[in-house]
């Protein structure tokens, strides 16, 4: 199963933490997503994964199944808005038994979903653009657009290939590798110019002619074999980190203007990446909740 663009979704996981209350901004953004998808979209494609099963009491709790029926309104709502269908996940297990039991019990569910042939698709998805744009476009915050935040992503993943590119082959292809890295130039310039044509100032957009500067540098000290080549290379991934945390927090920007929302949406990757041990690796959660969008291939 993974993750893909184009043909809509079946699951809409909703990953929270253990032992943690719903706050009112992911109340709100839990609204928020179902005014931008579908009042119905977590009855028909939703599901819960709680996260820090490594914490739960059996003790105290005859079953899970009993611990959330002992919860609050707000969380037995968004329980019952996904028709029950909640998993405990113990993240940090070392059991491989363990683990492939609850990566089995999930993907079951999701099949369950898929089973029904009924997707939310992409073109239910635009027609919630004018509202998103509408919301950004009052909003006084500086925020990327859907065009630039996916642009963004798509030079960060070129940037990660060129980086594997680097580490991974021998001095014999740097002929390669460093052509390669001009190509990854040309993009970051482009994207530059896209930033400036939208007119957006944002954090996002401060920092990509500072990796740009970076990343020069690295391709000339690289050409000519500098003695600071490998400073280069080091001060050009301190400014990729940068440049990534700011793409995240742009998305999160974008989602909270959206009716406050406290998720967070990721729409890159694979299943396997959140199953490895409950959350996939990105930026820090805002509001502590965040949701992914699964589809079956």
């Amino acid at each position: 199963m993974s993750i893909r663009r184009g043909i809509g979704f079946h699951a809409f996981l909703i990953v929270l933490r253990y032992g943690s209350r719903l706050t009112q901004e992911e109340l709100a953004g839990i609204d928020a997503i179902k005014k931008i998808f579908d009042e119905n979209v977590f009855n028909k494609h939703g599901i819960i994964i709680m996260t820090g099963g490594d914490t739960f009491d059996q003790d105290e709790n005859p079953t899970f199944q009993e611990w959330c029926r002992h919860q609050s309104e707000p969380f037995k709502n968004l329980v019952d808005d996904c028709a029950g269908r909640i998993f405990l996940f113990d993240n940090i297990t070392k059991k491989m038994a363990k683990r492939t039991a609850m990566r089995d019990s999930l993907l079951e569910c999701v099949n369950s979903l898929s089973s029904n042939g009924e997707r939310y698709t992409n073109d239910l998805f635009k027609t919630a653009a004018k509202e998103r744009e509408d919301a950004i476009a009052a909003s006084k915050t500086p925020v990327d657009s859907d065009e630039l935040l996916l642009d963004t992503s798509v030079f960060l993943d070129e940037f990660e290939k060129c980086k594997e590119l680097e580490v991974n082959t021998e001095d014999a292809m740097r002929d390669e590798q460093l052509e390669a890295w001009r190509k990854l130039l040309s993009r970051c310039k482009a994207l530059e110019r896209l930033f400036q044509e939208k007119g957006v100032k944002s954090e996002l957009q401060k920092q990509i002619p500072a990796f740009q500067e970076t990343l020069l540098n690295f391709i000339v000290a690289k050409k000519f074999e500098n003695r600071d080549k490998k400073e280069c290379y080091v001060a050009m991934i301190e400014a990729s980190t940068q440049l990534r945390t700011a793409y995240y927090e742009g998305k999160a920007s974008a989602l909270q203007i959206i009716g406050k929302a406290a998720l967070f949406l990721v729409v890159a990757g694979s299943i396997a990446a959140l199953l490895a041990y409950g959350l996939p690796p990105v930026a820090p959660l805002v509001g502590g909740a965040i949701t992914t969008l699964i589809t079956k291939r």
